[in-house]
């Protein structure tokens, strides 16, 4: 579904100094129906590669291929009529900073079904939505500053389906969230994955939330990708000492390594 390629991004800070280099190159696969975890601290490049892959931001180097198609290099003009602009949707941090506040719940979800599904009349579709993300009808007429971080998540969610994606890209969605809250959110976004063979590209920093949600992860440090495969895998016995300093700074994951020996034998004298 999506081809990375030796993706990177540069910005320039003057006249006469170096750019400065925020990814470097770049690359992974995601199939559809996939979740691959992109992971890192803060600062590691993940979430500008999150932005270019949605075309919120331009790359400087690299390919996005997205069913064949390099996006990365069609113009912001024509790649708002390009097919990708509906087929690839990104649900973003903090709902709350993301919605329009002027807008209700029901008029965030029914914006992207008037103007790349062209619904005269959406009601039909935002309730179905509504009901897919389990967000109660009577939520839909109210403002975000009236909702929960819950409930704008899921508004979030519900206005990420609407166009009928191929690809969620979900920068951090469930960072800003209580830890009772973010697992329901996980839950329904697994299951609308599976449901609807959504492909997701899932950034973040969390490694019980990779455990949870991912069966691949590429991780990033300082821009550059520093191991990527198999999440168990990692989970168990990271190849990268940076992959190794993580684990090691998340404590119930570092247990992980040690369910692989919970059955075998104990050691003479134990």
């Amino acid at each position: 579904m999506l081809k990375v390629d030796g993706l990177a991004k540069a910005y320039r800070t003057g006249w006469f100094t170096k750019p400065f280099v925020a990814v470097h190159d770049v690359s992974f696969e995601i199939a559809p129906g996939e979740c691959l975890a992109l992971i890192g601290e803060s600062g590691s490049g993940k979430t500008t590669v999150a932005r270019m892959i949605s075309r919120l931001l331009k790359s400087s180097a690299g390919r996005i291929l997205f069913d064949d198609e390099d996006i990365g290099s069609i113009s912001p003009r024509a790649f708002i009529r390009n097919p990708a602009r509906r087929l690839i949707q990104h649900v973003f941090q903090d709902a709350g900073e993301a919605l329009t506040p002027h807008l209700t719940a029901f008029d965030a979800i029914a914006d992207p079904l008037r103007r790349l599904k062209h619904l005269r009349d959406p009601r039909g579709r935002v309730l179905e939505l509504a009901e897919a993300v389990l967000l109660p009808a009577d939520l839909l007429a109210r403002y975000p500053h009236q909702l929960s971080g819950g409930q704008r998540a899921r508004v979030g969610i519900a206005r990420a389906l609407a166009p009928e994606p191929l690809l969620l890209v979900l920068d951090e969605p469930t960072a800003s969230l209580d830890v009772s809250v973010q697992a329901g959110i996980l839950k329904l976004l697994d299951e609308l994955r599976m449901r609807l063979k959504l492909g997701f590209l899932f950034v973040t920093h969390d490694l019980e939330v990779v455990r949870l949600m991912s069966s691949r992860l590429v991780l990033m440090q300082e821009g550059k990708v520093v191991e990527a495969g198999s999440t168990t895998e990692f989970l168990c016995a990271p190849k990268s000492p940076y992959g190794r300093m993580l684990l090691r700074a998340a404590p119930r994951l570092t247990l992980v390594s040690d369910k692989a020996n919970e059955h075998s034998e104990p050691a003479a004298g134990v």
